[in-house]
């Protein structure tokens, strides 16, 4: 039942306080002060803050900020320049912080073993010329504190639970219980009541993958495919080899051969982020995202950049890849998807910041356009939101990647990638349908870190009081995953499922006494990697009511 004491209605509602939910609000907002000075924009955030759920590599595209904020630039470098002028002294803003990361120098490397290191030529597809290295946490939070100087309101530490419709059209959303005790008592659920709601909870986001079932949006399109990405942040000395305003790309070591992704490493003033990104479609059911990643950090040369170093952050999220064949339907009466949400990222460079700012500027359009007429239709909402992303070229961006990804799932796919953009429509399925029973047995480096480690490096946090946001819906299938994929050889002490593997954070566990998946929730990431590779689609992921990873440097 609806807190009725706790009702409120506004004009418009987003849901994800990322880089694509505030840009929707920030221009919203400042398009509809035209027309209606009094109309409310609100954002609902999970995180506790903003930017504690936000995590990328991350390699950003400024120009979009030229559009949704004028005149930052000349700001930002007024204050480098300042900065110069006095030696250095003082601390920058975000704005010349990120004014001061721009890349200047970009490497890529074949790494055939954990010795050797082979330099190849940038492909101009994967070009980040004039692009800036960055702390996604730190652009959340600096583009909130935009957001709230212009009157929106930003509302950190809420839940979403589900949508609410009448008649066919979104009408907002119901919030989960909040502030559980141990006495169980709580905060009831509530509903917020909107004009049109914004759905910017990023990749898989529980809530945009409500609305794409209800209302049949990616009917006819390819499902989504997805990557995880998994880092961590070393703060090191000025004199570091791998320098500053720089980044490099890696293929080959560790991932076997036949697996999508390769390894990264950015330097971000003094700290170097090194991560690595590994297909879901994996067909080797034990392989594990954070041992990947420990073999890659022990490589020779990655060893050596990082000796001395010491570890800061870490951190897990997935990547939404299928492109342009797996967009669902990007509007509803009442309601439009931006960002991450869709499946904004080019994946010729494997980026979305950027995409995500800009659907943003075109879903605040939409608004805008759409409360001039009174008429918050699908129709409506898509014939202004869809322009406008092709002005913005997000749409072009996304047709010339198209097959990008979907070529790697076939036989000969490193020979077809120069094809893909004039192949017709690869059809592919949802990843998990690639996994296979082969396992490729790699070990976790003698001297690495332990996820329980890492999990603790990411600041991951749930109240015990509150329930599980993860659920078996059925343990007896479970057993079924464990005899299939499990070599009984081996001892049932080291059961290996896909969902145990996957978990960058240890949240799965085989209890061998009660034969059964144990789940540990208050290690989750919220990265959702295991139910993507869950084979039998036994595991469901919802919002917690709290909680969750606390990224700073991320």
């Amino acid at each position: 039942m609806f807190n009725e004491n706790k009702y409120r209605e506004m004009d418009v509602l987003v849901i994800g306080g990322g880089p694509a939910g505030l840009a929707t609000a920030i221009h919203a907002k400042e398009r509809l002060n035209e027309v209606a000075p009094e109309a409310s924009v609100v954002v609902v955030e999970k995180a506790e803050d903003l930017g504690r759920h936000n995590l990328s590599g991350a390699v950003f595209r400024s120009e979009c900020l030229d559009e949704l904020l004028p005149g930052w630039r000349d700001e930002a470098q007024s204050e480098l320049d300042e900065f110069a002028a006095t030696g250095g002294k003082g601390k920058l803003s975000f704005p010349a912080e990120l004014l001061a990361n721009k890349i200047e120098k970009e490497d890529l490397y074949v790494l055939p073993s954990e010795k050797m290191r082979i330099k190849a030529p940038v492909p101009p597809e994967m070009s980040h010329e004039n692009d800036h290295t960055v702390s996604i946490s730190k652009l959340v939070k600096w583009l909130g504190s935009v957001a709230k100087s212009k009157g929106v309101e930003v509302y950190p530490g809420f839940s979403v639970e589900g949508i609410a419709s009448t008649d066919g059209a979104v009408k907002g959303v119901t919030l989960a219980n909040r502030n559980r005790d141990r006495d169980d008592l709580f905060e009831p659920k509530e509903l917020l009541s909107a004009k049109v709601t914004v759905f910017a909870d990023g990749a898989r986001g529980p809530l945009t993958e409500q609305l794409i079932k209800r209302y049949n949006l990616r009917g006819g399109k390819n499902p989504q495919m997805y990557s995880v990405g998994v880092k961590k942040v070393f703060e090191v000395s000025s004199d570091n080899p791998f320098g500053r305003n720089r980044i490099a790309h890696m293929i080959g070591y560790p991932l076997p051969m036949g697996v999508f992704g390769g390894g990264f490493i950015y330097s971000v003033s003094n700290r170097i982020h090194v991560g690595l990104v590994m297909g879901a479609d994996a067909k080797y059911c034990d392989l594990d995202p954070q041992v990947e990643l420990e073999r890659l950090l022990s490589h020779d040369w990655v060893a050596g950049l990082i000796k001395g170093g010491r570890a800061i952050a870490s951190g897990s999220r997935i990547i939404p890849e299928g492109g342009f064949y797996s967009f669902p339907d990007q509007t509803v009466n009442g309601g439009i998807i931006v960002g991450d949400a869709v499946g904004f990222v080019d994946m010729r460079k494997i980026m979305g910041l950027h995409y995500a700012v800009l659907s943003g500027i075109s879903a605040g359009e939409a608004i805008f356009y759409s409360t001039k007429s009174g008429d918050y239709s699908k129709k409506t909402l898509k014939d202004y939101y869809l322009p406008n992303l092709e002005t913005r070229k997000v749409m072009e961006d996304m047709r010339k990647a198209r097959n990008y990804r979907q070529v790697f799932q076939k036989s000969f796919g490193p020979m077809l990638f120069p094809l893909h953009r004039i192949l017709p429509k690869i059809k592919v399925s949802e990843d998990h349908h690639y996994i296979s029973e082969k396992k490729i047995n790699h070990k976790r480096p003698a001297d690495a870190t332990d996820k329980a480690t890492l999990a603790l490096l990411s600041g991951t946090m749930h109240p015990e009081e509150q329930d599980s946001h993860i659920r078996i819906l059925n343990p007896d299938i479970c057993r079924k995953c464990v005899a299939k994929y499990h070599d009984a050889d081996a001892g049932m002490e080291s059961v290996v499922t896909p969902c145990i593997k996957a978990c960058p954070a240890e949240v799965y566990a085989w209890n061998s006494d009660e034969e059964r998946i144990v789940i540990s929730p208050g290690n989750c990431q919220h990265c959702q990697f295991c139910a993507i590779r869950c084979p039998l689609e036994v595991l469901e992921w919802s919002v917690p009511e709290s909680g969750g990873p606390k990224h700073k440097e991320c």
